[in-house]
């Protein structure tokens, strides 16, 4: 089995670098204005710009669902950290095997 070593101060560090990084993320939808044109590349360079409108929204939406999920596991790894540290090696030990 693989251990993890999860440092609560510098996953901290990682998600506010995160948040900042996805706050930076422009919500204002792309647009162009394309008047009496009706030709295909203009269409097309329109429809472009919507789903790019749409990914970013996605992207945007998954980032705040990552940052949600960081948060949750540091706030686990620290209450384990501090259920630990309350234990004596014993109780460890007797923890451990009764699982």
């Amino acid at each position: 089995m693989s251990e993890i070593l999860i440092e609560p101060e510098q996953l901290q560090e990682e998600i506010t670098s995160f948040k900042e990084a996805n706050g930076a993320i422009d919500s204002s939808p792309y647009a162009t204005e394309k008047g009496h044109l009706d030709l295909t590349a203009v269409n097309k360079y329109i429809d472009a710009l919507e789903q790019m409108n749409q990914a970013l929204t996605n992207f945007k939406n998954l980032s705040e669902n990552d940052i949600q999920n960081l948060e949750y596991i540091r706030a686990d790894w620290m209450n384990l950290d501090r259920e630990l540290a309350g234990m004596t090696m014993g109780d460890r030990i007797f923890s451990s095997s009764d699982s």
